[in-house]
C-alpha cells in the first residue's frame, strides 16, 4: 500500500509541476493519499488522478535504461517528493535523465556517488519551500546550477567541478528555493 501511495504522490507532483493542478488541489490530494487507510480509498484517488490503469502498470520503479531519446515526455521525469518528511536517495536510484525534486517543509538528499551516469546531462528541477535539498556528487561530475533563491540559499561547494566537458556526464540544476536551501557538495 505504501508503494501505491508513493506512485500516486509522484503522479500528483508531476501534474502539479506541469501546472495541471492548483496548489490547494495538489495539497488536498497529497493529504488524502497520505491519509488513505484502505486500498479502496487509494483506488478512487488513482482513478481520478491517474486514470483506470492498475497501479502496477504505472509504476516506473526498477532500473530502466537511461537514454536521451526516452526522456522527451513528462512521464519520463523521475519525481522525488518530501512534504513534512525526509527522503534520502542512495545507490543506483536514478531511472532516467530528468528529476523533479520537491521539498516542502521537508528535506531531500540525492547521492550521485554510486549512480552510473551516461555521457551527457542529467537535468534536475528543484522546488524547495521552507525545505532543503542536498546533492552529493562524486569528483569529476560537472555541475551547472541556475537555481533562483528567494530569501533562501543555493550554493555549490568547494571542489565541485562547475564546467561542462564534452563527452562527460554532467548535472544541470534549475529551480526555485523559497525560504529554503539547495546545496551541492563533493562526496
Amino acid at each position: 500500500m505504501e508503494e501505491r501511495k508513493r506512485i500516486l504522490i509522484d503522479a500528483l507532483t508531476a501534474r502539479f509541476s506541469r501546472d495541471e493542478l492548483a496548489m490547494d488541489e495538489f495539497e488536498r490530494l497529497v493529504s488524502e493519499a497520505q491519509g488513505a487507510k484502505a486500498q479502496s480509498e487509494l483506488a478512487v484517488l488513482e482513478a481520478s488522478v491517474l486514470g483506470s490503469a492498475p497501479a502496477e502498470a504505472r509504476s516506473t520503479t526498477g532500473s530502466a535504461e537511461r537514454t536521451p531519446a526516452a526522456a522527451g515526455s513528462a512521464a519520463d521525469v523521475q519525481n522525488a517528493v518530501a512534504i513534512l518528511s525526509e527522503r534520502r536517495l542512495r545507490g543506483d536510484w536514478l531511472r532516467g535523465d530528468k528529476v523533479a525534486a520537491v521539498a516542502i517543509l521537508g528535506s531531500q538528499i540525492f547521492d550521485f556517488r554510486d549512480v552510473p551516469l551516461a555521457e551527457g546531462p542529467v537535468r534536475m528541477e528543484v522546488l524547495a519551500v521552507l525545505g532543503s535539498v542536498e546533492i552529493i556528487v562524486p569528483p569529476g561530475l560537472s555541475v551547472l546550477m541556475d537555481a533562483f533563491p528567494i530569501a533562501g540559499d543555493a550554493s555549490v561547494g568547494k571542489g565541485v567541478e562547475t564546467r561542462a566537458r564534452a563527452g562527460r556526464p554532467s548535472l544541470v540544476i534549475t529551480g526555485n528555493i523559497v525560504l529554503g536551501s539547495l546545496n551541492v557538495r563533493l562526496g
